[in-house]
Order: C-alpha cells, then structure tokens, then sequence
C-alpha cells in the first residue's frame, strides 16, 4: 500500500491490496474460529464417551461381568482380573450401594507425556456421593476421526479408606 502511495500514480492496485488485506484477516479469523470450533467438539465427543466409558465400567464391576468391564479399559495397560473386578465391584455395591453417575471436578494431563489424563471426580452412588479419580487414556478410534477415551483406573476416596482398580493398586 505505501508503495502504490509513493508512485505517485505509476503503481495502480490500491482496491486490490485492500482486498487482499482485508481477506488475509478475514481468513486469519475464520482459522481461529475453525480452531475454537473443533477444540470445543473434540471436548464435547471426549465428554461424552468418557461418561459412558465410566458408567459402563463400573456397573459392569458391580455386576462381575469382566468382559463388559475390560471393553471400557485401555488396551495397553494390564487389565485387572475376573476376581479383581469382581471384588472391586462387590466392595462398591457394600459401601456405597449401586453406581448412579460421575461428575468431573478437575482435570489435568497424568504426567508421563502421551495421551493419559487425570479427572478429580465426585461419584454418585445410592447411598452416598464420593470424591476420587478417574484416569484414562485417549486411544485410536478404528472407524471414527476422534481418538475414544478408555479407562486406565478408578479411585474413590471415603472414610473407609481408599478404593482403587487399575494403576498398580490393588483393590480396597
């Protein structure tokens, strides 16, 4: 533009160094909306395959059916056993009554690089609500664009002491 204002009328384009201008920033706003857009859908698919992946975990533990479990845990990591699963589901059911839902509190990466996140929680079961943790990793969809979140453990935090699958920790 200071150049076709300098020429002194030699230089001719002025319209069109607007235009290009204009839709160099027009293009620039909608890269950043595209952005927001997509990050806010990525969270909104994660969310919700998360709370499935979760509910369907734990009321297969409550229930002892392992192969409906280790179908919501992540592949990679070594799966807890039938007996496991079914000790964890039975303490569940004795102290707390029958899972209901989760809610998140807080959520922060799980250190260790890669795709593994942590999630402060609060659970909700018959009896009682209860604070605790959810890990999980996000790990290829066969099919689908976005990667499936898929549980690596479960802690829930009470009075009692704390209730744990996955992770190392063995349960109760």
């Amino acid at each position: 533009m200071s150049r076709i204002r300098r020429s002194a009328g030699t230089l001719g384009g002025r319209r069109l160094a607007i235009f290009a201008l204009a839709a160099g920033a027009l293009s620039v706003l909608l890269q950043i909306w595209a952005l927001e857009w997509g990050s806010a859908a990525f969270r909104r698919s994660t969310s919700a395959q998360l709370s499935r992946s979760v509910d369907a975990l734990l009321l297969a533990a409550q229930r002892g059916d392992h192969e409906a479990f280790l179908a919501q845990w992540a592949v990679a990591t070594d799966p807890p056993s039938a007996a496991t699963v079914r000790e964890f589901g039975a303490e569940t059911l004795r102290r707390y009554g029958s899972y209901r839902s989760f809610t998140p509190v807080l959520s922060a990466p799980a250190g260790g690089g890669g795709t593994s996140v942590e999630l402060a929680v609060t659970f909700t079961f018959a009896e009682r609500d209860l604070t605790g943790s959810i890990r999980y990793a996000l790990v290829p969809n066969m099919g689908a664009f976005l990667p499936m979140p898929r549980i690596t453990e479960v802690v829930i935090d009470d009075d009692a002491g704390r209730l744990a699958l996955g992770g190392g920790a063995p349960p109760g």
